[in-house]
């Protein structure tokens, strides 16, 4: 049995963005699921699947102009990497959601932080406290 969890969006929450920061502690505002199962290695075949998705699906992201893809790297140098590579799989038989977004605040605190959150960059909480994230619906 393995316990996989997994956090998105989260962040620092500060004293100072409340009306009363005297009265606050700092904090961290998040969605999570964790998610029970069996893990089991996989063959190569496998491993080298999940390294093509995962490169088909995050880089046109961070590098939409040159994307990298296995192609790019010599055969041998691929091999060995590979072989530092411990490929699994989760067979997932229970799921539970949590979410901590300030819940304990009045909708004005919750307001204020997701403001000051979006202010400095946390975009993706922000809109999670606004309520306005699918995501938010776990918990």
């Amino acid at each position: 049995m393995v316990l996989v969890s997994v956090i998105e969006p989260e962040g620092y929450v500060s004293p100072n963005w409340y009306s009363v920061p005297g009265n606050q502690v700092p904090t961290w505002n998040y969605v999570c699921a964790e998610l029970d199962g069996v893990a089991r290695s996989i063959d190569v075949a496998a491993l080298i699947e999940q390294l093509d998705a995962l490169a088909a699906r995050h880089e046109p992201r961070v590098a939409p102009a040159n994307p990298w893809t296995r192609a790019k790297m010599e055969s041998m140098l691929f091999e060995k990497m590979l072989g530092a590579i411990l490929g699994f799989e989760v067979a997932v038989s229970a799921v539970r959601g949590t979410r901590k977004l300030s819940q304990n605040k009045s909708a004005d605190e919750r307001d204020r932080v997701a403001e000051a959150l979006a202010k400095s960059g946390n975009s993706r909480l922000a809109t999670a406290m606004r309520g306005r994230d699918p995501g938010t619906a776990v918990g």
